[in-house]
């Protein structure tokens, strides 16, 4: 009988399904065992040369297996990489999560304490706050991508004055060419 931390009905339990010789499992477990030895009598004698093949030249050849404990060494890094890559975006979905619900539960304790009217009022008001400050960094972002945009346009017509194609002709150097002082 099953002794152990086991309660005593799943220990009779274990001893009556799975310890049985005569029991359902066990029986289904031997003809698992009984059909993968009758095949691998099968096929042993004609693997047999393949298998001593591979290994003799995986044993001549360590730069092969080498390279394979490399790129399973990668995978397995891989692998690592990416659980805790998931970790951090379940982490991360989980504390959006978790905030959203903190402002609901301060929006509805707020609205049983004062009331739906003075409620709405200070949402709004908050809300109107926060259109205003984007208003403001929206039009900062337009002011700046302005000046950049007329930045780059002076330094294209410079760029064009140089080279003298602005005016439709050739440039100082292409028609008097080089001037040599020296």
């Amino acid at each position: 009988m099953a002794k152990g931390n086991l309660p005593d009905f799943l220990a009779q339990a274990l001893d009556d399904h799975i310890l049985n010789p005569d029991s359902y499992f066990r029986g289904l477990l031997n003809a698992i065992f009984t059909f993968a030895s009758a095949i691998w009598d099968l096929w042993y004698p004609l693997l047999e040369p393949v298998i001593e093949g591979i290994t003799a030249w995986l044993r001549d050849s360590p730069n092969i297996v080498a390279s394979g404990s490399i790129i399973v060494f990668g995978i397995l890094v891989w692998r690592i990489l990416s659980f805790f890559q998931r970790l951090v975006a379940w982490g991360t979905r989980m504390v959006f999560k978790l905030t959203l619900m903190a402002i609901i539960a301060a929006l509805a304790s707020m609205a049983y304490q004062r009331g739906i009217d003075k409620t709405a009022d200070d949402v709004m008001n908050v809300a109107g706050k926060l259109y205003a400050g984007l208003l403001v960094a929206a039009e900062f972002w337009i002011g700046q991508y302005n000046t950049y945009s007329q930045q780059q346009k002076q330094a294209q017509l410079r760029q064009q004055r140089m080279s003298g194609s602005a005016y439709g002709g050739a440039s100082y150097q292409e028609k008097y060419g080089q001037r040599n002082y020296a």
